[in-house]
């Protein structure tokens, strides 16, 4: 009662026999419970469904006498299926049906040969269901403003049929593809539909033949043709918005298809495949993509853009003509893989190095091409901005980069340093051996004049007095570090004149000594020094270079520098007293 009417028991309708169910606002129930459901099949016969525009007839599966929607597949569930006979349906719902395959998935036509069913569904919701519609086999069957939503699997399935036209439908939601057109179907139109957020392909056409040769079945190795997308819009596909697989004389018309996934992919081998006044977009790939032998593709007054690539031809042959090609960054045209493309009059945008990019043992030819909104970007600049992290990375490899040629310069003067010190080692040596083997103290007192000039007074046996240092000014204790070298300075003491007689002075460095060679020449060349010590204070006071100026080459604080100096003075000064003490007469 109440417009309610329950099925607990399966209804067979054979061939012959027509069941007709015109029940505008009611609700036909169908028991599906753990101990059984029921369904209503037709094998052979005629199935009819109406209802009325402003009150549909409901057809649902339940669990109880309440009306619960059936939800669990697990233990099956009632459906609706035509073999071999004619299901119509006009101004119905169907909610809750199906399971396990496409044949009881909730509306199913097939037959046993192609011909021997057919499918008339108008103004016709289906949902929740395991399949939306699945035609097996069908010929001359329409869908029009047909509703799938909420599908397990596929939203409409069409297989090995032919003459099908699916018009103002609409499909959403669904776990599989939206739409797909399966092997050995032909002459399939799909036009003026919506597919949205399906989670395969918005529409999937498989023109690939049964058989690539002899079989026991005898199934035909020649591929199907004529299919065509006309007005249809598809979004939010997961997998991608429309896959054409080996598909000869089909047609994209005025389409719009977006998402994230490939917006239309073509794969050969197939034949005249035109795409027309269509919009194609896709956020991570390719906008059009071919490949495998697609042979005649026409691509004319069609707007694409892609991430990337806006078209990408791969082995294949065709025309773009008119239109607009872009992409974000990349190329709007990829042609590879021993391709022959013909690009003219199209708008390029985007940026990227070539609007055409042409692989190796491929041809593209271009002509009118409007670059009015392209923009040069070099590849290598492109790639480093689709991988962030690699200008970290470039920054890490630079920068050593730029650090190498001061660490050389800093190994080089450590290896001119490291000589110096092992021949003034050497030297060394040499002379202490020479005052042994020698014997005498003249060799020694040599050795340690030569390893000591610029640090102590030298005595001169004729004239009896000691004499500063060769070539320096030794200055008076407490003079500054700083004073001109080569003024004579008295000794402490009351020293004799003769002592005190002018000295002759190094001439000043033509410029500041950039390495251990140059302090080799001038007042230091062919010298010899027991220490670094000594070389540095030597190069101060009897070649004359400024302390700063040394210190920075020996790589040692001026104030060290500085007080080696003093000392060196100090030293010279109180050798030179006791020199002069040792040669005053006695009284």
């Amino acid at each position: 009662g109440n417009g309610f009417f329950t099925l607990v028991r399966s209804v067979l309708v054979r061939s012959g026999a027509v069941l007709q169910i015109d029940a505008p606002g009611a609700t036909l129930r169908l028991h599906s419970a753990p101990d059984g459901f029921a369904s209503i099949v037709a094998w052979g016969g005629v199935l009819t469904f109406s209802g009325a525009q402003d009150a549909p007839l409901t057809v649902m599966g339940v669990t109880d006498a309440a009306g619960t929607a059936d939800a669990d597949l697990s233990d099956g569930r009632a459906y609706v299926r035509v073999h071999d006979g004619v299901l119509a349906t006009t101004d119905v719902r169907f909610n809750s049906l199906g399971f396990w395959s496409g044949r009881t998935g909730g509306i199913a036509v097939t037959s046993s040969a192609t011909g021997l069913g057919s499918a008339q569904l108008v103004r016709t919701s289906i949902a929740s269901t395991h399949y939306g519609v699945y035609l097996s086999g069908v010929l001359a069957s329409t869908l029009s403003q047909v509703t799938v939503t909420g599908a397990d699997d596929d939203g409409i399935v069409v297989s090995g049929s032919s003459d099908v036209t699916v018009d103002q439908t609409s499909v959403s939601d669904v776990a599989g593809d939206g739409i797909i057109v399966d092997r050995a179907a032909q002459k399939i139109a799909i036009t003026g539909s919506t597919i949205t957020r399906a989670g395969g392909h918005g529409i999937r056409i498989d023109g690939s033949p049964l058989a690539t040769g002899p079989t026991p079945g005898g199934y035909l190795t020649l591929r199907p043709s004529d299919y065509t997308l006309t007005d249809v819009k598809i979004s939010d596909a997961a997998e991608g918005g429309v896959l054409l697989l080996e598909t000869d004389k089909a047609a994209v018309d005025r389409a719009a298809v977006e998402g994230s996934s490939l917006a239309v992919r073509i794969v050969g081998p197939a034949n005249a495949v035109t795409v027309t006044g269509s919009t194609l977009s896709s956020t991570t790939g390719a906008g059009l993509a071919v490949s495998q032998r697609v042979r005649d593709l026409s691509v004319s007054d069609t707007a694409v853009n892609g991430h990337g690539r806006g078209v990408s031809v791969s082995d294949s042959r065709g025309t773009i003509t008119g239109g607009a090609v872009g992409v974000d960054v990349g190329h709007p045209v990829e042609v590879v893989d021993d391709s022959r493309v013909t690009v003219t009059g199209a708008r390029i945008t985007g940026s990227g190095q070539d609007p055409v990019f042409v692989g190796a043992g491929s041809t593209a030819t271009t002509s009118d091409l409007d670059l009015s909104a392209w923009t040069f970007e070099s590849e290598f600049v492109t790639f480093l901005n689709n991988h962030p992290m690699m200008w970290l990375w470039l920054l890490v490899l630079v920068i050593p980069l730029v650090g190498l040629p001061l660490i050389r310069r800093r190994r080089r003067a450590h290896v001119e340093l490291r000589k110096l010190i092992e021949d003034a080692i050497v030297s060394y040596g040499q002379n202490q051996l020479a005052a042994y083997h020698g014997g005498g103290a003249g060799a020694g007192a040599d050795a340690g004049a030569g390893a000591g000039a610029g640090a102590g007074a030298v005595v001169d046996p004729d004239a009896g007095v000691a004499v500063g240092p060769p070539a320096t000014g030794v200055r008076e204790t407490g003079a500054p570090v700083g004073a001109p070298v080569g003024v004579p300075v008295g000794v402490a003491g009351g020293a004799p004149a003769a002592a005190e007689a002018p000295r002759v002075a190094a001439p000043p460095p033509v410029a500041e000594p950039r390495s251990f060679n140059d302090l080799r020449a001038g007042a230091l060349a062919g010298r010899d020094f027991a220490s670094m010590q000594q070389f540095a204070v030597a190069a101060v006071l009897e070649a004359g270079y400024p302390v700063s100026a040394i210190a920075r080459l020996f790589r040692v604080p001026s104030w060290r520098l500085a007080s080696w100096v003093e000392s060196a003075i100090a030293s010279a000064e109180d050798d030179a007293r006791e020199s002069v003490a040792a040669t005053a007469p006695r009284r």
